[in-house]
């Protein structure tokens, strides 16, 4: 065509054209999405090394998000957030809850605050802090997916780190679907974020990504090495050394004289030194993983009243009243629940009176003894068992009866066969 021959208006029109023609072409070619960004995953972080919690993450430069998907071979709820240095005390963290339906007033997923280790300390952040898009948890019967996204920045929470900064997160998975159930899987680990490849500038192989493993720490692996150690020792204690103590008392007759004594107070001292370790051991695993202390569960309540009642049993053991003289050159040795023996009476002819207050005092001392030792064995069972449910190991309840009950039983078939001798 001759331009030459064009009317000078259609000649500055199809000028016009023919630039923004040239610099269209000269623009990035926008995705399927519309954006020059592509934020597909580019990998994933293997938690554990073995498959069973998987975390992907990517940030979009222009929108300032970060979007994390979590997924986990098995069922239960799902927690997610950024930390300082991997604790859980006030933060803000995402939580979901498979099978809850989303609502505008109650997001599910949504953030929750974690202002404290009790339960009551935990709550949802008020709505117009829920500020997560495209959020979902999914389940099926072999896995759930936590999916959200959030911005980089927000008011009154911690910034998220773009750039090749490191972020702490924190993560957990419940060992049901309720929300804020016990733990099946927490920890918390060094992040560095991966951003959107911008799909004109960054070549597949020149993108930048994050960190590609995990060094993980606050792991349920350390928890659980502590709470096997506080298993054994809480097992021991009540499961043998506590009832050779009683039974000790139980079978003095058919002992040599003090000796009964010596065997109840070694073996009950042996086993309250067993019982303070396990607990510490017990409040030492649940502090590293920042969890309630004392939650509203059977094992954890019932378990710090044995505790505190075996301490009380330590007091009144170590100040005991005085026993009765049988003379004065003659101290007769008689411990909480101790009476005079016929031999003893023999012995020295002389009637032993107790006082009233050492009266009271043995009889406080066998019923407390009597209800520590039963509620012990229940928490030992309730242990057991949500040390099985948590790990996903097989229950030891059955080896622990079968010892502590044949114990037992042994000590009441012969104190029986003693009182029918007289």
């Amino acid at each position: 065509m001759n331009l030459n021959l064009l009317p000078p208006p259609l000649f500055v029109c199809l000028a016009i054209l023919s630039v923004l023609a040239t610099a269209q072409q000269q623009q990035p070619s926008p995705n399927a999405t519309g954006s020059t960004f592509d934020c597909s995953f580019r990998g994933s972080l293997d938690i554990f090394n073995d498959g069973r919690l998987l975390v992907q993450q990517i940030t979009h430069p222009e929108e300032e998000t970060v979007t994390i998907e979590m997924t986990y071979a098995g069922q239960g709820w799902m927690g997610f957030g950024f930390s300082e240095r991997g604790e859980m005390l006030n933060n803000i963290a995402v939580l979901g809850e498979p099978g809850v339906d989303s609502t505008t007033e109650v997001p599910n997923p949504s953030k929750w605050f974690l202002g404290g280790f009790a339960l009551s300390q935990v709550s949802r952040v008020a709505t117009l802090q829920q500020t997560l898009t495209e959020s979902s948890i999914v389940q099926n019967d072999t896995h759930t997916v936590l999916h959200f996204t959030k911005p980089l920045v927000e008011p009154n929470e911690r910034d998220v780190l773009t750039n090749g900064a490191p972020n702490t997160v924190i993560f957990s998975v419940g060992a049901t679907n309720q929300i804020l159930g016990p733990h099946m899987l927490q920890g918390a680990f060094t992040l560095e974020l991966t951003p959107c490849r911008n799909v004109n500038e960054d070549p597949d192989e020149e993108a930048p990504l994050g960190n590609t493993g995990v060094d993980l720490f606050n792991t349920e692996v350390a928890k659980k090495s502590l709470l096997q150690a506080h298993g054994w020792l809480m097992a021991t204690a009540w499961g043998v050394l506590v009832p050779i103590g009683v039974g000790a008392s139980l079978l003095r007759s058919w002992l040599p004289d003090g000796l009964w004594f010596r065997l109840h107070q070694g073996f009950n001292t042996l086993a309250i030194l067993c019982v303070i370790a396990g607990f510490g051991l017990a409040v030492r695993s649940v502090s590293n993983q920042n969890e309630s202390h004392f939650v509203n569960e059977t094992h954890t309540l019932v378990g710090l009243l044995v505790f505190l009642l075996a301490i009380l049993q330590l007091a009144g053991g170590v100040f005991r009243p005085a026993a009765p003289k049988a003379n004065e050159s003659e101290l007769v040795a008689l411990d909480a629940d101790d009476t005079a023996t016929n031999e003893e009476t023999k012995a020295t002819n002389l009637p032993i009176k107790k006082s009233s207050f050492r009266m009271l005092w043995e009889y406080k001392h066998r019923v407390v003894g009597v209800v520590t030792l039963l509620l012990a064995w229940l928490t030992c069972q309730t242990g057991l068992e949500l040390y099985a449910e948590i790990f996903g190991v097989e229950e030891s309840t059955t080896a622990f009866w079968s010892v502590t009950g044949g114990l037992a039983g042994v000590i009441v078939v012969l104190t029986i066969f003693a009182k029918l001798r007289g």
